[in-house]
């Protein structure tokens, strides 16, 4: 038997379908994708970025592949949400390669907190200092995953969406990287 989020997430699923069917036949009909997300597709944008001119651009740019790709999307199960997450993750990525920009992590001091606690440190202080150092050493994907987490509070089940790998695997890789950040401060 279903549960009723399971239920609800199915009919979003349909309703998103529906969406796509009418885009894929007619692109003037993407504009209501494109109503629908891109405040948020946005947002994780700008997160990453630090810069609005540049945000909007990249935001315009990905939905323009998306776009331009709608025919070749195939639903695996996740809102379609995820793929223009994974659009923006490789369009912000490509222009830190062709800025050759350091890129940009925007961090609170509670976040920061929030993963001292979690890494059950001490001096916390001092600890924070190692590991705003710390955090420069991940890959793109790691520090993708610890933002997402902690400093833009996302639930492991949007994260999955977004990366599209599953929850359990998620929360080991979030372990690990945990795991590889405290080994820093020992």
């Amino acid at each position: 038997m279903q549960t009723p989020i399971t239920k609800l997430k199915m009919n979003r699923l349909i309703e998103e379908e529906e969406l796509i069917c009418s885009a894929k036949q007619d692109i003037k009909k993407f504009s209501i994708l494109y109503s629908r997300y891109y405040e948020q597709i946005f947002r994780y944008i700008y997160q990453r970025l630090g810069s609005e001119n540049d945000s909007y651009d990249i935001c315009s740019q990905v939905f323009l592949i998306a776009m331009q790709r709608i025919n070749s999307y195939e639903n695996r199960g996740f809102l379609f949400s995820s793929w223009l997450y994974t659009i923006a993750r490789n369009e912000v990525n490509q222009y830190y390669r062709k800025k050759k920009y350091d890129r940009v992590v925007n961090v609170y001091s509670n976040d920061i907190l929030q993963i001292v606690d979690d890494n059950e440190c001490n001096s916390k202080e001092y600890l924070m200092e190692k590991l705003k150092y710390a955090l420069e050493s991940l890959s793109d994907f790691d520090l993708d995953l610890i933002e997402m987490r902690y400093f833009e509070h996302r639930s492991y089940n949007e994260i999955m969406q977004i990366v599209d790998i599953s929850v359990n695997n998620l929360k080991v890789r979030v372990s690990r990287i945990l795991k590889r950040l405290k080994k820093q401060f020992v």
